[in-house]
């Protein structure tokens, strides 16, 4: 999982150093950024040749705050755990649910994770900052 860990690393890079990706969510990086940020990565490690990730997100019940992640085979792979305040590391690859299964309260998805897992429009959107993150760093 080495080279799991080193391509979300260098993805996240890559959305930090494209501000203008064309997504909202994006803009606070790694804040708010999760929902959109999860289907890119898996996206992003599916055509790096490491395989189909899923989207996993829900809701946590004590202040309902919701965010998302991938999974694949026992790991979780997060990179906007940082947003909250009780993770200090920018990139979580682990296969312990301890602190994520807080959000399984109230699960809402859990799908293979992509550009096209959305309606039409938010596929568009998605594809289109896929581009632009990826040509950052020509990924």
């Amino acid at each position: 999982m080495t080279d799991v860990l080193a391509a979300a690393v260098a993805f996240r890079q890559a959305i930090i150093d494209c501000p203008d990706a064309g997504l909202i969510s994006l803009a606070d990086f790694p804040k708010g950024a999760c929902g959109d940020a999860s289907p890119l990565l898996g996206q992003f490690l599916k055509d790096q040749g490491h395989g189909e990730w899923h989207y996993v997100s829900g809701c946590r019940e004590r202040d309902y705050h919701s965010h998302a992640w991938l999974e694949r085979d026992g790991w979780i792979l997060d990179i906007t755990a940082d947003q909250f305040s009780d993770v200090t590391e920018p990139v979580v690859l682990t296969q312990d649910k301890t602190w994520h299964s807080q959000f399984l309260y109230a699960p809402m998805k859990r799908q293979p994770a992509g550009i096209a897992m959305f309606d039409e429009h938010t596929n568009r959107s998605l594809a289109e900052a896929y581009k632009q993150i990826t040509t950052v760093h020509g990924q």
